[in-house]
């Protein structure tokens, strides 16, 4: 499907490709005015924009001959000699340009004629028809992306399965899990092994630490960029075993082990998983691998998954709250509330984890869910 949706961006008509990027800005929240300053012959098209206080002009261009940055800096020198200042410019091709290429014209750009340069080429506008609006690929590109999700969920859930069963057995992973019980944490976009928000890993944002909002240098492997809170596997040793450890890779997909929430009981040294680093280390973590989704601009739907494995016969313990039944053990050795679909990356990172929280709790039997839940919100707010 997405080589189907790069063809017809690549054939598209100039006419049809003027009402495409049109819509699409629109969809991305802008007013667009397409008939205020003319076509050229050339196949291009300009259009007046502005969203919020930002006044801006749109050039939509399917030129197939040319160096495509030839044909924009004629079309800013003629936007900069207007009678009118612009905040932002956007440029459209169909044509496929290099992401190095797109950094340096932006600083150009910004640094010649004073304004933010937002490029889109073909695979840009593919990941966002793709991502976020495949109903303006079905009514313009005559193909409907959600053809190829039609079964998407049921294939983010294969590959939740997939990498929780290669965590719990300690297989290809990459980074060394310490033995035992573990916490994981997944975010899986939609069209998740189809869509890539970078070309290099290396273009990745450094996604949190476990347990943390933020990370440090992170260890580049495959197409995946992984932070560790150990200090030798920063600098490339990647053999000691880890407490935890957070994955990102060029598809947008966040993952998330960590064993140090199992903890040994003070009264009966027996490894019980506590409730209270629970809660506190997945809300951080989320927080921060939802700031990584942002900087790449992955469009929702994304799922999110919470998994315990190895925890027959654990405790979930908490410092606060009602009592558990029949002392508050897993009976099972790994349970997964279903994914949880998240529309607005701006909602709290605890609320998103709310409904998986709950359902924890009660699987290990407390009888009213997770206690740092009331009405009033989560109770828990430590670094958040």
């Amino acid at each position: 499907m997405k080589e189907q949706v790069e063809d017809a961006i690549r054939d598209i008509d100039p006419d049809d490709w003027e009402q495409l990027c049109s819509d699409i800005l629109r969809a991305d929240g802008y007013d667009v005015d397409p008939t205020a300053t003319g076509s050229g012959a050339d196949g291009g098209k300009d259009a007046l924009l502005s969203r919020g206080d930002r006044d801006g002009i749109a050039h939509y261009t399917t030129r197939k001959k040319a160096r495509t940055e030839s044909k924009l800096e004629t079309d800013a020198d003629k936007a900069a000699a207007h009678d009118r200042d612009y905040d932002v410019f956007v440029f459209m091709t169909n044509k496929e340009i290099a992401g190095t290429t797109i950094d340096n014209l932006v600083d150009d750009h910004r640094e010649t004629y004073g304004w933010e340069l937002e490029f889109w080429h073909r695979e840009s506008v593919r990941n966002f028809l793709m991502g976020s609006e495949p109903e303006l690929a079905a009514s313009h590109l005559d193909v409907d992306p959600r053809a190829a999700f039609s079964d998407g969920k049921q294939q983010i859930d294969d590959y939740h399965q997939e990498r929780v069963q290669k965590i719990a057995n300690r297989d290809r992973i990459d980074i060394p899990l310490a033995s035992g019980p573990v916490l994981t944490l997944h975010l899986l976009p939609n069209g998740h092994d189809t869509v890539r928000y970078v070309d290099t890993p290396g273009d990745l944002p450094v996604p949190p630490i476990y347990g943390k909002t933020k990370g440090v240098e992170p260890v580049q492997i495959g197409d995946a960029v992984y932070s560790v809170s150990d200090r030798l596997a920063h600098m490339g040793d990647t053999s000691q075993e880890q407490p935890g450890y957070t994955r990102l890779d060029e598809h947008g997909r966040f993952e998330a082990a960590g064993t140090s929430p199992f903890l040994p009981d003070s009264r009966t040294g027996e490894i019980a998983l506590s409730g209270d680093h629970m809660e506190i280390d997945l809300a951080r973590t989320l927080k921060g691998a939802l700031r990584c989704l942002d900087t790449l601009e992955v469009s929702p739907p994304v799922y999110l998954y919470v998994t315990v494995q190895g925890v027959e016969d654990v405790p979930l313990q908490s410092s606060a709250g009602n009592s558990p039944i029949g002392g508050g053990g897993f009976r099972t050795d790994s349970y997964a509330p279903p994914a949880v679909e998240i529309s607005n990356f701006n909602k709290s990172a605890p609320e998103l984890l709310r409904e998986s929280m709950n359902r924890i709790w009660t699987k290990a039997r407390w009888n009213d869910g997770s206690p740092f839940y009331t009405e009033d919100g989560w109770t828990q707010p430590r670094g958040i």
